[in-house]
């Protein structure tokens, strides 16, 4: 049976009926502008993506493609390499750091933040960290305690974005917030300043503890969990988590030892729908400004950041005597 071809137009022999082309390179070159036509069809079903090491749009290949390129895979490849390589450096040297005892004005200001709103989970090594966390207007209180720490604090671990779920106290919904946090290694010492604070895996105020504490540990205390009231001319610190026989033991202690006076109460605080009752220490006029004059003997008062210098301003009498 002779036939003509489809691509050449040349004669040729054959025994099937379905053969249109003499040979399969005429065959190709025929498939050839309908083989382009379904890739564009594809192509142009299929989105465009992100690439996840550059971030520039791309029109992929295959539906599974993540890279734009063989270079974003490679240099990916090569950066988990350098991560993997500072984890060991930073492992090595945190071994180091462990037998080295942290110095006594660290562990001051370490039972301090503890007091406050740090707090301390027990590590793989056998020994606890340090967990802090702050708002993003407090971020420059957050890197200089970890910069006054440098003996935990002095590989410099990522500082984390957290947001905070909207979430309602008293008749408002406070909105999204970002906060700040970083941990520290694990250590020997930060285990017994923890055993001073914590009672069965509890914050708790004792004697012993009150007795440890100097004007660097009320500091970091007061900045973390104390307030002002700018008019009143009053401060107070928030022992929410304390019970009341804690607090009014704190206020005698407070007393005894430095002259600063105080009052302890409840106070209600409507979150989540929901009606708590937490006990709050609470110092006078007098109290405050002596209680402030004790936190000023401090070495670490005149470098504190500027986000924080509002917890010590008052009212002058003045300007008090106008407004009354």
């Amino acid at each position: 049976m002779k036939k003509t071809c489809k691509k050449c137009n040349i004669t040729f022999n054959t025994n099937y009926q379905s053969k249109n082309y003499c040979s399969h390179t005429c065959y190709l070159n025929a498939q050839k502008p309908l083989r382009l036509k379904r890739n564009l069809l594809k192509k142009s079903r299929i989105a465009k993506k992100i690439c996840l090491f550059c971030g520039i749009n791309f029109l992929p290949r295959r539906s599974n493609m993540i890279f734009c390129s063989n270079k974003c895979v490679q240099s990916l490849r090569n950066s988990k390499m350098i991560k993997k390589t500072t984890l060991s450096l930073t492992r090595s040297n945190a071994k180091i750091m462990r037998q080295t005892p942290i110095p006594t004005i660290e562990k001051e200001i370490l039972l301090g933040t503890l007091l406050g709103d740090s707090s301390s989970t027990l590590a793989t090594t056998g020994y606890h960290d340090v967990k802090m966390n702050h708002c993003d207007k407090q971020l420059d209180y957050l890197k200089f305690k970890a910069d006054i720490m440098p003996s935990i604090f002095t590989i410099k671990k990522p500082w984390k974005r957290i947001v905070n779920k909207g979430m309602i106290m008293g008749n408002k919904v406070s909105g999204y917030k970002i906060s700040y946090g970083t941990s520290s290694i694990s250590h020997p010492c930060i285990t017994l300043v923890r055993n001073i604070l914590y009672i069965n895996n509890k914050k708790k105020i004792t004697i012993n503890l009150l007795e440890n504490m100097t004007a660097t540990s009320w500091l970091f205390w007061y900045i973390d969990d104390g307030s002002i009231n700018f008019k009143k001319r009053s401060s107070r610190l928030a022992t929410h988590c304390f019970s009341m026989k804690e607090v009014n033991l704190l206020k005698d202690f407070l007393f005894k030892k430095y002259n600063i006076e105080s009052s302890s109460h409840f106070s209600t605080v409507k979150f989540n729908n929901k009606i708590f009752r937490y006990p709050i220490l609470s110092f006078t006029v007098k109290g405050t400004l002596v209680f402030h004059q004790f936190l000023k003997t401090s070495p670490f008062f005149s470098q504190l950041p500027k986000c924080t210098l509002y917890k010590f301003r008052i009212m002058p009498y003045k300007q008090k005597n106008k407004l009354s």
